[in-house]
């Protein structure tokens, strides 16, 4: 599994703290308002009778089901949840048959026939299928009947005969035991902003966002039976700096007991008022991760990712002419929103029609827009340490001046709010998460304590992938742990050391490949493709298993994935399992009898074992992240994998082989632990560890090594990447 880049702030900021202290109305204040929330749902208007889905309703065809499993007609809007499941490979779009893609969204066609167009609330994907909550018009109180209709399933192809999914509907009033969530109104802030705020002032446009120029505060809470949803708003006082997003371990809820009560974002949960904010203006809605302890407890934003246009401009001399992949050297230091941005030089495209900028910029600035505003351009914007544009009607000549248009950047806080949360009625108390091995405080010790020598049974070769430039592209190699030196040997991704340590085998740009670590030679594996991924040798040597999915490119991220045997070489392919589901080969059984692999459902994934003689599937234990990585002991007896904890927090746990006696290994957030891997003996696990606040190449996480008997942990500081296996 790889982690996109990530860009932390580091940036000296004034740490201003506002605190602003709520009391809680009476309930009953709240449902005098006529506002309130149903799970799944979202908010709801009460002025008028609610109507509900008198049963849920489907249809099948080519394996795949549409099912609208719930739907609430309110006063204002109506609101369906749709879920599609088990997308066939007959739906899903192929780039190499330039196929039209679905981007139509759902319709309901009433009696009179006339259609409402609904729009996207939220969605969530899984691979073999997705789920969505659709937002259309409210229904006249005459009108109980409606169709549901899909034109075409979501990133699906429209070119391959797939009909349109339609379902009827029948509405009928809610009943009276139907549960409804008060949203109580929270007594104005005193933080609010004043219109004169918003008044720029001579030089403002350039100077850099600070904490002093934005508000925080909380409006509204919803308690349910399980925990409490918060509604705010974050609020920039300066008119050239919009707000963006706030990253998901950048906020805190600590209780009057002093406990940290994990949030998470609630993407089915839109404040009613939120239409009304503007670009300066970020809403906030988070839910607990269940109870806590009532009382006074502090609401806390520790950054925030922010837009700035500073519209600054430098200018380069191009000459008469250019020519394709010709450098333009230009060391020009500009200052956009208090930030020095070093241009470092030009590059023309290989068709000499456009422009890319080789930037060296702040580790607190993600983006940057830069344009040509003089001359038409087809294209502008910006990328990591790379930005440009494409001329539409050719390359100037002469003097061209750049303008910086835009850029984003994270400014720290924190920011505070206090709040006087309720009690529950079944006077519930916070559950604690149970202590790890890797946790911030063990994680700071070890890089303090850092030995320069190994335990003597720490030996063996490391396959690794990681990023390299030109392009920061992934490439794989081999570490052996007896020097800490990796050593590249190849573009790809996902490699695995053959038993006998002489071969890599790993993921190509055209299908699986291997490379001997010695001569350096490649050798594409027979009967793959790009569709071809994730290989695994048998323990002998003598078989490969890989993942195969029905589509390549971005337009295959929904349908299935197979399981295929062949040959080391390719030859003597078969199928192993071929379903509507997104399986993934995770390990080899130390019989080789058998597979490990991962199915993913739209709670997360299930871990399976497979018989590779009789086609027997076993589902083991379920976790609840998608994207999941199982590592199997050698001994085959126990399990290491990726879950999430409350709060959106990366976890590593241990567990019996069907899940039982599970025990959390790694819990670092902010820092997050990913991609673990067995010792050959069985005795620790080497992860990734990503720490913003290390410097490594490319940003990659740093490998480190954890006895999962005595929770020692040693960072390898000079190792960083992904580790796909670890041979003897």
């Amino acid at each position: 599994m790889k982690r996109s880049r990530m860009i932390l702030v580091t940036i000296l900021a004034l740490a201003i703290v506002l605190t602003i202290t709520f009391s809680i109305p009476d309930v009953a204040q709240a449902v005098r308002r006529l506002l309130g929330y149903i799970p799944g749902t979202g908010w709801v208007e009460q002025s008028q009778p609610l109507r509900v889905l008198e049963e849920p309703g489907q249809t099948t065809n080519a394996e795949t089901t549409v099912i609208v499993d719930q739907a609430v007609i309110d006063a204002e809007h109506t609101v369906v949840l749709v879920q599609v499941k088990n997308i066939s490979a007959a739906f899903v779009p192929n780039e190499e048959s330039n196929e039209k893609i679905c981007h139509q969204n759902p319709q309901l066609v009433l009696p009179d026939g006339s259609q409402l167009e609904g729009q996207i609330n939220s969605s969530n994907y899984w691979g073999s299928g997705y789920s969505q909550q659709v937002v259309f018009a409210p229904l006249a109180e005459k009108i109980n009947t409606a169709t549901f209709v899909l034109p075409c399933l979501a990133q699906t192809s429209i070119t391959s005969g797939q009909l349109k999914w339609e379902i009827p509907l029948k509405f009928v009033a809610a009943p009276a035991q139907m549960t409804i969530y008060p949203i109580v109104d929270l007594p104005a802030s005193t933080e609010e902003v004043p219109a004169t705020a918003l008044a720029p002032t001579s030089g403002q446009e350039n100077e850099m966002p600070t904490a002093a120029g934005f508000s925080l505060s909380l409006n509204k809470y919803v308690q349910t039976d399980e925990n409490i949803i918060l509604l705010g708003k974050f609020v920039s006082q300066m008119p050239n700096v919009s707000t963006l997003y706030i990253d998901a371990d950048a906020v805190h809820l600590r209780d009057a007991s002093g406990n940290d009560i994990p949030l998470n974002a609630d993407p089915t949960f839109k404040d009613p008022a939120a239409e009304l904010a503007s670009p300066q203006t970020l809403p906030l809605i988070y839910q607990s991760a269940g109870q806590y302890s009532p009382g006074e407890a502090l609401f806390t934003v520790d950054s925030i990712w922010v837009s700035v246009n500073p519209h600054v401009q430098f200018s380069v001399d191009v000459g008469s002419s250019v020519t394709p992949d010709q450098v333009l050297p230009i060391h020009q230091t500009i200052n956009a929103a208090g930030i020095s941005i070093l241009i470092k030089s030009a590059r023309v495209d290989s068709t000499g029609k456009g422009l890319s900028f080789d930037l060296e910029v702040p580790e607190n600035v993600a983006e940057v827009a830069l344009l040509d505003l003089d001359h038409p351009t087809l294209s502008g914007g910006g990328g990591d340490n790379n930005y440009g544009f494409t001329y539409q009607d050719g390359f100037p000549s002469g003097t061209i001046t750049v303008t910086l248009t835009g850029l984003t950047m994270k400014v720290n806080g924190p920011w505070q709010t206090s709040i006087d949360l309720p009690a529950f009625s079944n006077n519930g108390t916070p559950t604690p998460t149970p202590e790890a091995c890797l946790t911030p405080a063990t994680w700071q010790t070890a890089l303090q304590n850092q030995a320069s020598t190994l335990p003597t049974d720490l030996t063996g070769t490391l396959a690794v992938d990681t990023l390299q430039e030109p392009g920061y592209l992934y490439h794989v190699g081999i570490a052996p742990l007896s020097d800490r030196q990796e050593k590249i040997l190849a573009l790809g991704s996902d490699p695995d050391l053959s038993p006998a340590g002489n071969e890599l085998l790993f993921s190509g740009d055209a299908g699986l490949e291997r490379i001997n670590i010695v001569t350096g030679e490649i050798t594409p594996v027979q009967n793959t493709s790009a569709k071809d991924s994730q290989g695994l040798w048998s323990p002998e040597g003598t078989q490969i298993v890989f993942s195969r999915k029905t589509a390549i490119g971005q337009a295959g991220l929904l349908g299935p994935k197979s399981l295929v045997l062949a040959n080391p070489d390719g030859s003597n392919p078969h199928v192993l399992l071929e379903n509507t589901d997104v399986n993934t080969a995770q390990a080899w059984f130390p019989d080789g009898k058998s597979i490990l692999y991962t199915t993913k459902t739209s709670e997360g994934v299930w871990v399976n074992s497979i018989e590779i003689a009789t086609g027997r599937s076993v589902q083991l234990f379920q976790i609840n992240y998608v994207n999941a990585d199982v590592a199997l002991s050698p001994d085959g007896k126990r399990v290491a994998y990726e879950a999430m904890l409350p709060g959106e927090h990366y976890a590593l746990y241990v567990a019996d082989l069907d899940g039982s006696n599970a025990r959390l290994i790694a819990n670092p957030a902010p820092n997050v632990a990913t991609h673990p891997i067995w010792s050959p003996d069985g005795h620790w696990l080497i992860v990734s560890v990503q720490d913003e606040t290390l410097t490594t190449e490319a940003q990659m996480p740093v490998l480190t090594l954890i006895n999962v008997d005595s929770c020692q942990l040693i960072p390898l500081k000079e190792m960083v990447g992904y580790v796909s296996s670890w041979r003897q």
